[in-house]
């Protein structure tokens, strides 16, 4: 299932950008296009971190072209050239996979480990949020914490940690996506623009790598997940500080902050279920879609007052952000909202169990079938009567003329029923006798409840439930969709690289083409240094965000 998103990240509302690659992603994942194609190539089900790997592929090979290869390997006749494409789509598939390890299953635990410090913080500390200088016992939970890490994790492990509790993570998203939507420097020597950064390029290699700065003073690669001991202490402190920041900037929400901490630990617990089992989006989709309308239904009712802070705090978003998109939609009361998602829950169940009574496009056909009717009735129990009775038809007989009229045969009309018709005709199309009548049965059976259960009283009422049941079951995915976000860290990681080195293969080509070109032998043997530093920074790099990989692997890959 579908949706258009309500609550939308800032590069969700600039259409084309995908600079952030966490959310660009999880948009694909939920695109109805993107899983058909995926369908007709995956197949059958897969475990999550198969079927997220496979995706990646699948994202790198369609949306960014990256080929593995060259044009000579390819084929005139069309049969090679699909074996060919199902090669490139299979290795690309095993090199992600390779890559990626377990760091996806890593990652939620972890995941689950920042929402259990937020948890923890709010209940032994909440009381102490108005103080400026974070408490003592701040810093024994963090250090804590991060001897619960796994020894066997990958060492970037602890780095994502930090970056969570401390806001860092978040920070650095920000400037580095307002970085990349800015505008692009210019006029740089040759060396510069192929060895600088390029942070923009990959942002959550560029979030990992400056929190190792921030951490231990410059890039490096880390051997195991850190600990408190391998700290500094003003650097330690600097982390106890800035969770202390993190967490006084909720004021007076830190139990909104620990409610949506509390159903993130939850929905974490069910995905983590999902790493082993076969699955597809959609079911994965689905069964994450009802404990959110069971958990995010019940919190709101129960907390109303902390309803779109309790939004807030799990997807990520300024309150006022989400509140003014709720609002957009028609959400306006949280308890009403509360119940809405918890109906929605009940109507999934349902569904399960048997086909639904009428589809969106029928619901559509009855809806102006609806207003079709209303129209003219308006018409004519409003201007078309006013009229006739300003003309001296008596108000009595006129009243005694209603919708079921225009049900009978115009020939077996008289007298009065003869003006009223051809007023009525004067102000609106009139349909034939029996599709009149047709109209009249079909509302009947629809405020009766015959059709789909619907009891609705208007055209107008119909529309208004089916927008608010569009908008629940948007904001529904959502919350699930939003959640993946913040779990699709180490995948973008792993396809941000395939994306580094296909840009350093545009920037490498241009200096060498400059190479051939050149004809002071100098020059060239500057320009050969700058693609040795350029080689040598990101093997570097390499080990940094991958410090699993062994130097031939790093090199082979490269």
């Amino acid at each position: 299932m579908s949706s258009a998103w309500i609550l939308k990240t800032p590069q969700m509302r600039e259409a084309g950008k995908e600079i952030l690659l966490r959310e660009a992603l999880v948009a694909h994942m939920r695109s109805t296009r993107d899983r058909q194609i995926l369908a007709s190539i995956a197949g059958d089900e897969r475990p999550l971190e198969d079927l997220l790997s496979f995706f990646a592929s699948f994202y790198v090979y369609n949306y960014q072209g990256l080929r593995l290869f060259g044009p000579d390997s390819e084929s005139s006749s069309p049969d090679r050239k699909t074996d060919l494409e199902r090669e490139e789509r299979r290795q690309l598939e095993l090199e992600i996979r390779q890559l990626l390890g377990n760091t996806f299953r890593e990652e939620v635990d972890i995941a689950r480990l920042v929402s259990e410090f937020f948890v923890t913080v709010c209940d032994e500390l909440g009381l102490s949020a108005s103080v400026p200088q974070p408490p003592d016992r701040l810093c024994d939970l963090v250090v804590e914490f991060l001897s619960k890490i796994p020894s066997d994790y990958s060492p970037n492990a602890s780095i994502d940690f930090i970056n969570a509790i401390t806001g860092w993570g978040a920070e650095f998203r920000r400037d580095l996506y307002a970085k990349a939507s800015g505008l692009k420097e210019s006029a740089l020597t040759l060396r510069d623009e192929l060895i600088r950064e390029h942070e923009e390029e990959i942002i959550e290699i560029s979030t990992l790598k400056r929190g190792i700065v921030r951490i231990r003073g410059q890039l490096t690669y880390l051997t195991a997940p850190l600990r408190a001991e391998d700290l500094l202490p003003d650097v330690l402190d600097s982390i106890v500080k800035s969770a202390w920041e993190n967490i006084c900037a909720r004021g007076q929400r830190l139990a909104a902050l620990k409610i949506a901490h509390g159903i993130r630990i939850s929905f974490l617990d069910f995905v983590e279920e999902y790493v082993d089992t076969p699955t597809t989006l959609e079911r994965m989709e689905q069964e994450l879609g009802k404990k959110a309308s069971e958990a995010f239904g019940q919190a709101l009712i129960d907390n109303p007052g902390l309803a779109y802070s309790i939004i807030s705090a799990f997807v990520g978003l300024p309150e006022e952000d989400v509140k003014a998109a709720l609002r957009q939609k028609g959400l306006r009361d949280p308890v009403e909202l509360g119940r809405a998602l918890m109906e929605t829950e009940h109507e999934e169940s349902v569904s399960e169990q048997k086909e639904p009574e009428i589809s969106k496009e029928e619901l559509e056909n009855i809806e102006r079938s609806m207003r079709m009717l209303e129209k003219i009735e308006k018409a004519l129990n409003g201007p078309v009567k006013g009229m006739l009775r300003a003309r001296g038809l008596r108000a009595a007989e006129l009243e005694k003329i209603g919708i079921d009229l225009l049900t009978k045969d115009e020939s077996t009309l008289v007298g009065i029923e003869k003006q009223v018709l051809a007023e009525l005709r004067k102000k609106v199309r009139v349909p034939p006798p029996d599709e009149m009548q047709r109209l009249i049965d079909l509302r009947a059976r629809v405020q009766s409840g015959e059709i789909g259960g619907l009891e609705a009283t208007s055209a107008t009422e119909m529309i208004q439930r089916r927008v608010q049941s569009e908008a629940v079951n948007s904001l529904r995915l959502d919350l699930v969709w939003h959640l993946m976000i913040g779990v699709m860290t180490n995948v973008a990681r792993v396809v941000e690289t395939y994306l580094r080195s296909k840009h350093d293969l545009l920037r490498i080509r241009a200096v060498l083409k400059s190479i051939y070109e050149e004809t002071e032998m100098e020059l060239q043997y500057l320009r050969e240094e700058i693609l040795i530093d350029l080689l040598s920074l990101r093997i570097y790099e390499m080990k940094c965000v991958h410090p699993e990989l062994d130097a031939p692997t790093v090199c082979a890959w490269l």
